[in-house]
């Protein structure tokens, strides 16, 4: 095997490695949020299922507002600004570490054809799933919104809602919305 055939050899296999590390990481980027996401319903059920067991002096010293902004609003902060970020900077690293030693291993020349190809490879995913992305967004923001909504009804009041003992009844609104987004 000569030199040519070697070097299109290992630009091929750098190609489909980097082709095989997209893909593993599209299905690791889906598993982290819908980890993320699914943790998140998690806490925020729980934490409005807490507060819908405490009794009615303790809606009398807290604020309903604040009381929403600690399920949805911390929550949610949480999520996107610490879990989030955690699990995509170890992905990132490691991916990085794996992508550096690959193109180290072959010659610069093709480590360049590598990076236009990937560019362009990006460019056209990005470009092709803007619209569904815009699309899932808004189901986002309406689930959310109902998660908000039922929440806020729910705690807004509070005082017949615990004496006809209907707190399952939010409770199990405001979980089929929380599912919805930790899809």
């Amino acid at each position: 095997m000569g030199n040519r055939e070697l070097l299109i050899t290992a630009g091929v296999i750098a190609i489909v490695g980097l082709l095989l590390s997209n893909a593993v990481n599209l299905l690791a980027e889906y598993a982290r949020t819908r980890y993320a996401n699914s943790f998140a319903h998690w806490l925020r059920v729980r934490l409005l299922r807490r507060m819908a067991s405490q009794p009615y002096s303790y809606f009398l010293q807290r604020n309903s507002g604040d009381l929403l902004r600690k399920i949805m609003g911390d929550v949610s902060n949480y999520t996107s600004s610490v879990l989030l970020p955690l699990l995509d900077s170890i992905a990132r690293a490691l991916t990085a570490a794996l992508l550096l030693a690959t193109l180290f291993l072959v010659q610069p020349v093709i480590a360049l054809f590598a990076a236009l190809g990937l560019g362009t490879y990006y460019f056209t995913i990005f470009r092709l799933l803007s619209r569904k992305r815009q699309e899932i967004s808004q189901g986002l923001r309406t689930a959310f919104g109902g998660s908000f909504c039922d929440a806020q009804q729910m705690l807004g009041g509070i005082k017949p809602i615990k004496v006809h003992r209907a707190e399952e009844h939010f409770l199990s609104r405001f979980a089929g919305h929380s599912a919805v987004v930790a899809q």
